[in-house]
């Protein structure tokens, strides 16, 4: 083996190790949105049992994506009577997001 495949293997393994940590931080940030938009949304709907609706939602959003997950939150507001507007549950996904990715890159820091 020469040096040069060991240069290889090391940035191989380097950039494999890199791409699993975007993966896992992109895990993590899309899983505090989905709670912080699940938070919200049981918030706006008076739930006083948060967590199951938080679970919920947050398998319906991995399971089918957030188009499933905006529609269920859609659906609910409807049959509580609460009026909302066309983008604004989407608005408040990715507000959720930004707050999400501040609380993940806050983790981060040493």
């Amino acid at each position: 083996m020469t040096e040069f495949d060991d240069d290889f293997r090391r940035k191989e393994r380097a950039e494999e190790a890199h791409w699993h940590l975007k993966q896992e931080k992109a895990f993590e940030i899309a899983a505090k949105r989905d709670k912080l938009f699940g938070l919200w949304a049981a918030g706006q709907l008076g739930l006083t049992e948060t967590a199951g609706y938080v679970r919920c939602l947050m398998d319906v959003g991995v399971a089918q994506g957030d188009r499933a997950m905006l529609d269920k939150v859609a659906a609910d507001f409807a049959a509580a009577g609460l009026a909302v507007e066309d983008g604004a549950l989407t608005v408040r996904l990715n507000d959720c997001e930004r707050q999400a990715q501040a609380l993940v890159g806050a983790a981060m820091r040493p």
